[in-house]
């Protein structure tokens, strides 16, 4: 066994056939995704329809920041 060989395939994004740049590619799908959530936000924001549970978002903010702390970036 030579000790660069995987032991798993590797995930088609970044090892298939379409490599790095598969995964470039699809980057930008993302962005217009992204842009069309936040338009649609903003629209709800200024008719004033919009609200936030409270509980959530603060339970989403301490995860993220406990998962910060936890992997030493803080």
């Amino acid at each position: 066994m030579k000790v660069n060989d995987p032991k798993v395939p590797l995930h088609p994004p970044l090892g298939g056939t379409n490599g790095l740049a598969g995964l470039a590619s699809e980057e930008g799908s993302l962005d217009r995704l992204r842009e069309e959530k936040v338009t649609g936000l903003r629209a709800l924001m200024a008719t004033g329809t919009y609200s936030a549970n409270v509980q959530d978002v603060a339970r989403r903010f301490l995860r993220e920041l406990l998962e910060e702390l936890l992997a030493g970036r803080v």
